[in-house]
């Protein structure tokens, strides 16, 4: 995090702390829960998503080429893969012979892309190589090669938009893009997943982060004790930025480390969240897979230059995982 964006975050805090305790609002769902279990509405969801920028993974996981990652957008499998040359370019994770999925693991390497189903081989950029004899007698393979997704690369983090170009910056607007290249997330590296699959609309999960975010429960040690936590919420448009500290940040000067008593939260539309640290960043995505059922893709990134090869799992990590299951219970009720 730069000392400029820093600043912009103590300032805020220490404003806040200076006047009337005012309870943060809550990033409830759009809707009464029975309206957000319809069938229909999440239908409706999904299409939307497909005009919009969707993060599906930190560039870092793409160190070499054919890596890949794959994700699920808009219920549809996303492969992004590092190609030979360095660039990186997505496709439909869909073998265009009878629609099987290529690969099921979310991250990996190949030298081809090559159907589990019928032996259909692809190159790293999607052209088909390999048809299975005498399938293609009167179209040449051409008319075969996997369909592309549009791609961004953009504070280190890879985007997807399956309708349109992905303009990312646009989406964000200028005062959130620069706080997320203020992050410095492309000096980062993947460090672990952890994947949870969930009973629960994906918006559920959403509110009951930012809740509890809001109410310190990331502060870790330095919460307790300390009195009640100040929150800051500043909306930009669709998206949210959240910021939760301790009471000790009203002693810090602006060249302090001010992730040392402060939690940061950006919400970004429509199912990611990137949560700041002391000693690292998350990056989840809320992935719906049906109305009621969402899978949580946590990945955790450490600074670059961290010694991986016998670190333990960061406690900041283990925190966000539990606040991430912690709505399980009972699933919102479906609407007849």
């Amino acid at each position: 995090m730069t000392p400029e964006l820093q600043a912009r975050i103590l300032g805020r805090l220490k404003a806040a702390m200076a006047g009337p305790h005012s309870p943060a609002p809550r990033a409830a769902p759009e809707g009464a829960p029975e309206t957000a279990l319809d069938g229909d509405r999440f239908r409706q969801e999904l299409s939307s998503f497909k005009r919009l920028p969707m993060v599906v993974g930190h560039a870092s996981a793409l160190s070499a080429p054919g890596d890949y990652v794959m994700e699920w957008v808009a219920g549809l499998p996303i492969l992004v893969v590092r190609q030979v040359g360095g660039e990186v370019r997505g496709f439909l994770n869909i073998c265009r012979h009878q629609g099987a999925m290529l690969v099921t693991d979310r991250c990996g390497r190949r030298e081809a892309l090559t159907c589990p189903r019928h032996s259909w081989r692809y190159a790293l950029d999607g052209t088909l190589e390999a048809p299975r004899a005498g399938v293609l007698p009167n179209v040449g393979p051409e008319a075969h090669h996997l369909q592309p997704v549009n791609i961004a690369q953009r504070h280190g983090l890879l985007w997807a938009q399956l309708d349109g170009v992905a303009d990312v910056a646009s989406c964000l607007g200028p005062a959130l893009d620069r706080d997320l290249s203020d992050l410095e997330l492309a000096t980062h590296r993947l460090f672990h997943t952890t994947v949870m699959s969930r009973r629960a609309h994906w918006r559920k999960v959403m509110d009951t982060v930012v809740a509890g975010h809001g109410a310190g429960r990331l502060l870790g040690s330095g919460g307790p004790g300390l009195g009640r936590p100040t929150t800051i919420v500043d909306d930009y448009g669709l998206h949210r930025r959240q910021a939760c500290s301790d009471t000790r940040l009203a002693s810090l000067d602006a060249s302090a480390q001010v992730r040392s008593h402060t939690t940061l939260l950006y919400a970004l539309y429509p199912n990611t969240l990137l949560m700041v640290h002391r000693d690292g960043l998350s990056h989840v995505s809320l992935v719906p897979m049906a109305v009621d059922h969402v899978t949580v893709v946590h990945r955790m990134l450490t600074p670059e230059g961290a010694d991986h090869r016998n670190a333990e799992r960061p406690s900041s990590f283990t925190r966000m995982d539990a606040l991430l299951a912690d709505h399980d219970g009972p699933p919102w009720t479906r609407s007849a």
